[in-house]
């Protein structure tokens, strides 16, 4: 059965449930090649974690979070996703949803007065014009407190694009004084069917989660 052009549009909102953290997915009919427009809001830090985020930029350096407030995506919304990949791929997803494996990229780290050991099981970076958005799912266990147990984050940050020294400082001024993007409050790029294998892992973690 083949996944007939569709024309919608679907809001997810962050696990916190603060309404500034949201990603809007949308589809046109008749799209060719078919395109999942994304529509990320980009919620401002304060002044001085901006600053912060400006002189690590300038210097070369990621900041783990990105250089905006990002969202953390639930993972009840997988079937949702999974509807937008289907679409781009013109047809149902037959993979079956195992558990999570392949685990790699392990390190530790202090947050919340308790030592973590975080594995990464997914990461994938799409690109919009100006920014590099960065999905990402973190395995955590509490090493200090093990009755803490384990818990999964799942987050989508938004990182300034790498440039020439010159464009750097225009870039970091620019984002010091509040600047967001050429989309005003939101940030936009696109899915298209070179995505999708990468994505569907992405939902697969998730289904395995949500479990």
């Amino acid at each position: 059965m083949r996944i007939e052009n569709m024309d919608t549009t679907e809001l997810f909102l962050c696990q916190c449930h603060n309404v500034s953290h949201q990603l809007i997915l949308s589809t046109i009919d008749g799209t060719n090649p078919r395109t999942v427009y994304c529509s990320f809001h980009l919620d401002n830090y304060g002044l001085w974690n901006r600053i912060k985020s400006a002189i690590l930029y300038l210097v070369g350096k990621d900041r783990k979070n990105g250089d905006f407030d990002g969202m953390l995506i639930k993972p009840e919304d997988s079937e949702r996703l999974s509807l937008f990949l289907d679409y781009l791929e013109g047809k149902p997803s037959n993979t079956a949803f195992s558990e999570v494996g392949n685990l790699e990229q392990t390190y530790e780290e202090k947050n919340a007065r308790h030592s973590w050991k975080v594995t990464c099981l997914f990461s994938y970076d799409m690109f919009s014009k100006e920014y590099i958005h960065h999905l990402v799912i973190n395995k955590c266990e509490c090493i200090s407190e093990p009755k803490i147990g384990t818990d999964y984050e799942i987050s989508h940050s938004v990182a300034m694009k790498n440039a020439l020294l010159p464009v750097r400082f225009v870039n970091a001024i620019k984002h010091i004084f509040g600047y967001r993007s050429c989309y005003g409050d939101f940030d936009s790029y696109e899915l298209t069917i070179r995505d999708v294998p990468s994505l569907r892992k992405f939902v697969n973690i998730l289904n395995a989660i949500k479990i």
